[in-house]
């Protein structure tokens, strides 16, 4: 088979994999639901943009085109990348961490997606297959949905259920691209058994609609029903006299029997047998006081710094800077604003913002005008106002980004123009590409997968096992010194587990001679990643906690004292900082 054939069907062959990431749980990593996830991603773009490379030398039809939308995604890109060498914390912020996966190596990666999907999808017109794919994959996941609501199977936050996702607003959110798409998909099904096919599709849909439900996220429900407004207007401009009678009265019955039923419930006072139907009637202040009060702590640590923000990941050193102590009772640490306009603000200050907003509004543009079905345009509409409006109260991650980029994509393909200088270069021979132009790609592929993939992941394996130790495997010390040595990223995190080991350690019946050596190198380890983010109380006060269960009240009394300068709203580092002050002045002097 020819170089260029094999790089096509590797590169369509990752693209169609992206789908079906949403089942894939890896439970030997460090946060299965978003690690597994997310290093699996960023292994398929890569491998994705590799093949794209030696097609796009083989053919000019595949090579890069430019639209409004590509621009504005290429400048966010390029404006994070400065946003986040400019960060209070650069390697949490271009890296990410174990938790979200996130980082601008994640944007970059998402950026890559978009670039390989654009050109080789909108290249052959695979765009309804790709959508089948995901319709496909999110029907697995309803199945798991459907399991967790009949108690078949186990859902973490009962009766909330999360479809193997991790939590229930991240299903919600992916259902929400879902639900358009697979509407779409029926909207256009022709030819032999297209009845059969359509019929299908509407169920899925159906379920689909019915395990967000279930999933008990009202920020998606508001998205959902602000989407299903939206294709009902553009509906009602583009049908004639009798669509829009129908829809009209429709829209006019479905809503006055969902506010009947809301509303008898309700008085009925049966909201305490339903829980579920409690969280959607239940939209008091006292509810979003959480959210209003992280809200005002974002905008108070975007006016901080406005122009380039703190970084991806910066909201933890808003979070501690300019902590409300009405927020005692909740979470101890908040690492999102949870609405991504603010996020963004956090992240990037307000460059980042109008770029976020502008890349939606483009693409929403490019949709309204590209060659497509009435049909299909109205919900791929629908589906990017209700990622608009959900991202009003939560965050993104990986299950949303995948779709929205994959949105982005096809608004772009609908508008791009071919780049003169890519389109006058020669396509390469088959003996070009098979000596010069594939060996770079995998030479290339080789490289980022080495030295950016393989070491956090085999990290993220190693502090898996010592939080999960099996029978007959090594000390755990060993495996937190091999997480350490692989050179990968989310060192904090390793890193702060260890002092948390090594604090249990202390205070254990071990003899002396063993805890030594594990007690001084967590010490020194976390001293090495207060060198690098100086400013992270958190990791402070576990370090005070550490020194407190060794004895040595002083250096205990100086990392909390020191926590608390950089979180002086916070009672909890308050009250440890005054323990450890009166413990180290009560503590007989040393020479």
């Amino acid at each position: 088979m020819a170089v260029a054939a094999i790089a096509r069907w590797v590169t369509l062959g990752a693209l169609f994999l992206v789908p079906f990431l949403a089942l894939y749980v890896d439970k030997a990593l460090y946060f299965p639901f978003v690690t597994g996830r997310g290093f699996a991603f960023r292994l398929i773009v890569e491998v994705a943009v590799a093949g794209w490379m030696v097609m796009a030398a083989a053919e000019r039809r595949y090579r890069p085109r430019v639209s409004a939308v590509a621009v504005i995604f290429a400048v966010l890109v390029g404006w994070m990348a400065l946003a986040d060498v400019l960060a209070v914390n650069p390697h949490n912020a271009l890296w990410g961490n174990y938790e979200r996966m996130d980082g601008w190596v994640n944007l970059a990666h998402l950026f890559g997606f978009f670039l390989v999907a654009g050109s080789v999808l909108g290249a052959e017109n695979l765009w309804t297959r790709w959508w089948l794919a995901f319709a496909a994959a999110s029907g697995l996941v309803c199945g798991l949905g459907l399991l967790q609501v009949a108690r078949l199977a186990p859902a973490p936050v009962w009766p909330r259920i999360d479809a193997g996702f991790g939590n229930p607003e991240f299903v919600a959110g992916y259902l929400l691209f879902a639900i358009p798409t697979t509407l779409w998909l029926a909207a256009e099904v022709s030819g032999p058994g297209m009845r059969l096919r359509r019929g299908g599709l509407l169920s899925l849909a159906a379920l689909q609609v019915a395990v967000l439900a279930a999933s008990g996220t009202r920020g998606a429900y508001a998205g959902l029903a602000l989407g299903g407004a939206l294709g009902a207007v553009l509906w009602l401009r583009q049908a004639g006299r009798p669509g829009r009678v129908a829809v009209a009265a429709g829209a006019a019955v479905a809503g006055l029997v969902l506010a009947g039923v809301l509303a008898a419930v309700r008085l009925s006072g049966d909201l305490a047998h339903n829980p579920m139907l409690a969280r959607l009637t239940g939209f008091g202040l006292g509810e979003v006081r959480v959210r209003l009060t992280l809200w005002r702590m974002a905008w108070e640590g975007f006016l901080s710094r406005p122009l380039t923000g703190w970084g991806h990941e910066g909201f933890t050193y808003v979070f501690q800077r300019f902590y409300d102590p009405s927020l005692a009772g909740q979470e101890p640490w908040f690492d999102r604003a949870h609405d991504i306009y603010l996020d963004a603000l956090v992240a990037g200050g307000a460059p980042a913002l109008l770029l976020l907003l502008a890349l939606l509004a483009s693409a929403a543009y490019a949709l309204a005008r590209a060659p497509i079905s009435p049909a299909g345009r109205l919900l791929l509409l629908s589906a990017l106002l209700a990622y608009a409006v959900q991202g009003l109260v939560v965050f993104d991650h990986l299950m949303t980004e995948a779709p929205l980029a994959a949105v982005l994509a096809m608004a772009h393909a609908a508008r791009a123009r071919p780049l003169a200088a890519l389109a006058r270069a020669p396509e390469l021979t088959a003996r070009r590409l098979a000596g010069v132009a594939a060996p770079l790609a995998l030479a290339a592929l080789a490289l980022v997968v080495g030295l950016g993939n393989a070491p956090g992941l085999r990290a993220n394996r190693d502090l898996n096992r010592v939080l999960n130790p099996s029978n007959g495997g090594p000390l755990p010390l060993a495996y937190f010194k091999s997480a350490l040595d692989d050179r990968g990223f989310a060192h904090a995190e390793i890193r702060d587990k260890l002092v948390q080991a090594a604090t249990a350690v202390a205070g254990s019946d071990a003899p002396d001679a063993d805890k030594a050596p594990f007690l001084a190198y967590a010490v020194a380890q976390m001293r090495t990643e207060l060198q690098r983010a100086p400013h992270e109380a958190r990791l402070r006060l576990d370090l005070a906690r550490l020194y407190r269960r060794m004895g040595d009240f002083d250096h205990a009394a100086a990392e909390s004292a020191a926590a608390l300068r950089d979180a002086p709203g916070n009672p909890l580092l308050r009250k440890e900082a005054d323990l450890d002050a009166r413990q180290a002045a009560a503590a007989p002097a040393t020479d």
